[in-house]
């Protein structure tokens, strides 16, 4: 009851802010018997000012279809930001909405002693949560329902939150039935999994550090089922060692107007040196799962090398290519040529940039005025930069290598 005092007061009209909330329901409670030791249990610790972010504006959710969640049903949820008045239309609101689903209400019982025990309510777990964009102030998003939900239950509720530069706005809808499957999806599929490093490239296997943040990217017809049922997220292990477990299904998040793919990052664990197996595993909403199993290894991050520089043919008469060895990819690869006096006479850019051995592109022995090399003895530096794997900063993002060119006709 407390409790209830509080919350009336905490999102009331009266703007307090939570200490004040806390105190008045004290104040009100008590009269006209006196203070209630109860409340006395009930104490704020912070800033007494701290008001809750509470949006300034409204959302209204005009349609619901269908109007109820039917499990493997496409729903379309449609709305409106208000004005700052209320009740219409701000045509003038151009911004993002976050949409999230839950399930319904789940009823719990923790035994207290063998003769009594406590029952209370859980909100539903999350189903969708994805982003979209509001055009004028509406706003219209689609989901899958998954098919792990509660069948005959009407406790669901749809939540709504834009936002701009100038403006929040928050909306609901509850007490929404939760019915059947639909019998018309036939997926038989689990999602796509690809995993990427923080370069952006696609890992697929090899040296990680830990602590290197990786992307998991989902994608399925029926979208990635986030209903927490046991057994049925998006899980992380390495080696099958409960230790470095992670369930990582509360923080997917679709793409902005998708609700096929979306992504979740996590940071590779406190793994040993050596080699380890990760499996990466996810549902669909039709219950249909996958699982990408990657080979990897944790070790010492070795500096950026470039190795076995040489160019052929050497003497070069008419033309001649450079040969350089990589220890991992990188985003650029130069090559300078300079006089012994230290003049650069030309410069061979977007060179090959793979891990391992590379053969650059010919080069025919001009200048970049366009003269022919003369007679004698050249400098060539090799420069790689940008570090994919292990990106890094300053000095450590390149490593250059030097050779001698000599011209002979």
């Amino acid at each position: 009851r407390f409790n209830y005092k509080a919350f009336d007061l905490l999102f009331g009209e009266g703007g307090y802010s939570l200490c004040e909330a806390v105190y008045i329901a004290k104040l009100l409670r008590q009269l006209p018997h006196g203070p209630i030791n109860n409340d006395r249990f009930y104490v704020v610790f912070g800033d007494p000012l701290m008001k809750f972010g509470i949006p300034d504006r409204n959302i209204t959710i005009t349609s619901v279809n269908p109007d109820s969640l039917t499990a493997l049903a496409l729903t379309t949820v449609k709305g409106y930001v208000e004005d700052e008045e209320g009740g219409s239309i701000d045509e003038n609101f151009n911004g993002d909405v976050y949409v999230t689903v839950y399930d319904a209400t789940r009823n719990k019982a923790k035994e207290l002693d063998q003769y009594d025990s406590l029952y209370y309510k859980l909100p539903g777990p999350r189903i969708f949560r994805g982003k979209g964009t509001v055009t004028d102030g509406l706003f219209e998003m689609s989901f899958i329902v998954p098919k792990d939900i509660s069948y005959g239950e009407s406790s669901a509720k749809i939540l709504a939150y834009a936002v701009n530069d100038f403006a929040q706005a928050s909306g609901a809808v509850d007490s929404i039935e939760v019915s059947g499957s639909n019998p018309a999806i036939t997926d038989t599929t689990g999602p796509a999994i690809e995993l990427k490093l923080a370069s952006g490239n696609t890992f697929t296997g090899g040296l990680l550090r830990v602590g290197e943040r990786l992307t998991v990217i989902l994608s399925d017809s029926s979208g990635i089922n986030l209903s927490g049922e046991l057994g049925h997220g998006i899980e992380i292990s390495f080696n099958n060692e409960p230790l470095y477990d992670m369930d990582l299904t509360d923080e997917f998040v679709y793409y902005p107007g998708s609700f096929q793919s979306g992504e979740v990052a996590f940071n590779v664990p406190s793994l040993e040196d050596g080699s380890h197996i990760m499996r990466i595993k996810s549902w669909d909403s039709a219950n249909n799962s996958a699982m990408l199993v990657l080979n990897c290894a944790v070790g010492k991050v070795e500096d950026l090398r470039i190795t076995g520089i040489a160019n052929y043919p050497n003497p070069a008469s008419s033309d001649t290519r450079f040969s350089y060895f990589l220890s991992e990819p990188v985003r650029d690869v130069s090559i300078e040529v300079y006089t012994l006096r230290g003049r650069l006479i030309e410069t061979l850019r977007n060179q090959p940039s793979e891990a391992g051995h590379n053969l650059s592109s010919v080069w025919s022995l001009f200048d970049y005025r366009g003269d022919k090399l003369g007679n004698g003895v050249y400098i060539y530096k090799i420069t790689a930069s940008g570090r994919l794997i292990f990106p890094s900063e300053g000095d450590k993002d390149k490593i250059d290598g030097f050779g001698k060119l000599v011209v002979l006709k």
